[in-house]
């Protein structure tokens, strides 16, 4: 309690709530202890920006891209002409995307 009261509270009520919610689903015992109770920054509530966005955007599809070749050249057995014929592109495109991702480099 006195963590909590010593806590400056600038998002009023409902950042109690969440500081309180997340505590408790975070505990490891049936008791909210101090050091299960966190306060997010300013920074950590603001919305997440359009660079964010695009940042996690080009992961996603980075991660994808990668794991998409290298099923398609296992489920082949390597064979980068048959995957690209699956993947519905040229096999030089292949070629770039399997060198990009250094797929058995």
């Amino acid at each position: 309690l006195r963590k909590l009261e010593a806590h400056d509270w600038p998002g009023n009520i409902r950042e109690l709530l969440n500081v309180v919610q997340r505590a408790a689903v975070l505990s490891a015992s049936s008791y909210i202890l101090p050091s299960d109770i966190s306060f997010l920054s300013r920074a950590q509530t603001t919305e997440p920006s359009a660079e964010d966005f695009r940042k996690s955007r080009s992961r996603a599809i980075e991660a994808f891209e990668r794991r998409y070749v290298e099923e398609l050249l296992e489920k082949h057995q390597g064979n980068v002409t048959r995957a690209a014929l699956e993947a519905g592109q040229d096999r030089r495109a292949f070629g770039r995307l399997k060198k990009k991702y250094c797929i058995d480099c």
